[in-house]
C-alpha cells in the first residue's frame, strides 16, 4: 500500500481515538490540499479511489467524508518530508503540522534533521529576529528549469527565491562550454536524441531555443533519464554498469563540470554500488575526488548535513582501510586521514546535527577511541607534530582526488 495512503490512515485513527490534538488537527486542516490543481492535472480521480481506501480501511467512514479524506490525502501528498536517519538515509514519511507550513527556497537559510522520534529544524545561516525560515522542498543543486519543474509538477508553483530570480544563470547551469562549441560527434549524438521530443522539448531539460541549446537540452535529458533508469536498478554491479556509461557519456560531450548534476548524483550512487560489490579502494578514490571538488562547490556551508554525512562515510571508509592491505602507498596513512576526516566531522557536527544528537555522540565516540588506539601505538603524540602530519595526510587526500577523470 502506498506511504501516503498508510499516512492518511494513520491521521485519520488518530483523530478518531483522540490522539491529536485539536491544535494540531487544526494546523493540519489549514495546509494547502491542492484539490483544485489535482483537477487541473487530471490526477485527482485516483486520488479519491485512493481516499476512499483509506477511509474504509481506517474504519472512520462514519466519521469523516469521502471530500474531507480526499483533501486530507492531498495535504499528505503536498505537505509530507521524507523520514530521514541522521544518516540521511530514507525510512518513510512524516507530516508535521508545524514544519508543513514552513515555505520553499532554493536559497534556503535551514534545513529539517531527524534524531530517532526527534525533528528539529536547523539553520544553515544566521537568521534574525522575524526573519522568515524557509527550507528547501527539492534538490538545490538541480538546475534552474529542474527545479522550476518540480516544484511546479508536485506543489504546483513557481519559485522566485532569491536564487530563483537569477534564473539559469548560476553554477548549477554553468557548462564547460558553449552549446554552440559541441564537437561534431556530440552534435550527431544529440541529433538522434532530438528525435525523442520528451527529453528536447520537456520544460526540466530546457537550455534555450537555438538549435546547439535544443540539443544539449537532449543531451541533459538523456543523462538524467539513466540516472532516474539506475536507481532503479537493484543488482548493484547492474548499476554500476549503468552509472559508469552515463558519467562517460556526461565526459565526452564536454559539457559537464564535474559538480553539475546529474553527474554529481550519478557518482554519489557510484560509490554507494562500488560498497555494495567491496570495491574498496576504488571507492575511496571517488570519495576523494567528491572531497575536493564536488562537496565544496555544492555545499560551501562546511556544516551543510549532506556534507557532513558524506565526510562521514569517508571517514569510515578510511577507517576499515587502514587495518586492511588494500592500500600500499608508503607516503599514505590511512589512519591518520581517518582521524583527520572524524575530526572535521566532529566540528561540523555539533552545527549540523547538534551537540547532544545520537549522531554528534557516535562521531565523538569515534574520535575518542581514535585517540586513545595512537596513544596505545606511539604514546602521547606532540600536538604541533599531529597537525603537521595530519595536514600531510590531508595533501595526499586532495593528490588522490586529482587521480580521478571522469
Amino acid at each position: 500500500m502506498p506511504k501516503a495512503v498508510l499516512a492518511c490512515m494513520e491521521l485519520l485513527i488518530r483523530r478518531k481515538h483522540d490522539l491529536i490534538s485539536n491544535e494540531d488537527w487544526e494546523l493540519l486542516c489549514q495546509l494547502q490540499p491542492h484539490i483544485e490543481d489535482f483537477k487541473q492535472n487530471g490526477n485527482y480521480g485516483n486520488m479519491e479511489l485512493m481516499a476512499m481506501g483509506a477511509m474504509q480501511f481506517s474504519l472512520t467512514h462514519n466519521m469523516f467524508n469521502k471530500d474531507f479524506v480526499a483533501a486530507m490525502y492531498a495535504r499528505v501528498l503536498t505537505n509530507s518530508l521524507t523520514l530521514i536517519t541522521p544518516t540521511l538515509d530514507p525510512l518513510g514519511i512524516i507530516l508535521d503540522p508545524t514544519i508543513g507550513h514552513i515555505n520553499h527556497s532554493c536559497n534556503p537559510n535551514a534545513y529539517i534533521i531527524m534524531d530517532g522520534p526527534e525533528v528539529s529544524i536547523r539553520t544553515l545561516t544566521p537568521v534574525k529576529k522575524d526573519e522568515e525560515i524557509y527550507i528547501s522542498y527539492v534538490d538545490t543543486t538541480n538546475p534552474f528549469h529542474r527545479r522550476q519543474s518540480e516544484l511546479q509538477a508536485r506543489w504546483f508553483f513557481s519559485c522566485k527565491c532569491t536564487k530563483c530570480q537569477k534564473g539559469a544563470t548560476l553554477d548549477e547551469d554553468r557548462w564547460c562550454i558553449e552549446p554552440k562549441n559541441l564537437s561534431d560527434k556530440t552534435r550527431l549524438v544529440a541529433d538522434a536524441l532530438v528525435k525523442q521530443e520528451e527529453l528536447s522539448e520537456d520544460s526540466a531539460n530546457h537550455v534555450g531555443e537555438t538549435g546547439d541549446e535544443k540539443r544539449v537540452a537532449a543531451i541533459q535529458g538523456r543523462a538524467f533519464a539513466a540516472y532516474e533508469e539506475e536507481q532503479r536498478i537493484v543488482d548493484p554491479q547492474g548499476a554500476i554498469e549503468v552509472i559508469q556509461g552515463t558519467m562517460q557519456f556526461c565526459h565526452e560531450t564536454g559539457l559537464w563540470p564535474m559538480y553539475r548534476q546529474p553527474l554529481a548524483a550519478l557518482r554519489d550512487d557510484l560509490i554507494v554500488g562500488l560498497l555494495s560489490v567491496r570495491s574498496y579502494r576504488v571507492a575511496f578514490t571517488q570519495c576523494a575526488m567528491r572531497y575536493k571538488h564536488i562537496l565544496p562547490k555544492l555545499y560551501p556551508v562546511h556544516f551543510h548535513p549532506i556534507r557532513v554525512v558524506q565526510t562521514w562515510q569517508m571517514a569510515m571508509l578510511a577507517t576499515y582501510l587502514a587495518n586492511t592491505e588494500d592500500i600500499k602507498e608508503s607516503d599514505i596513512n590511512m589512519g591518520l586521514i581517518a582521524m583527520m576526516l572524524v575530526r572535521q566531522v566532529l566540528d561540523a557536527s555539533n552545527l549540523s546535527h547538534g551537540a547532544d544528537s545520537a549522531f554528534t555522540k557516535s562521531v565523538r565516540q569515534k574520535a575518542e577511541e581514535m585517540i586513545e588506539e595512537l596513544k596505545r601505538m606511539v604514546g602521547d603524540p606532540d600536538k604541533e607534530v599531529m597537525n603537521r602530519e595530519l595536514e600531510l595526510q590531508k595533501d595526499m587526500l586532495m593528490q588522490m582526488g586529482d587521480s580521478v577523470k571522469v
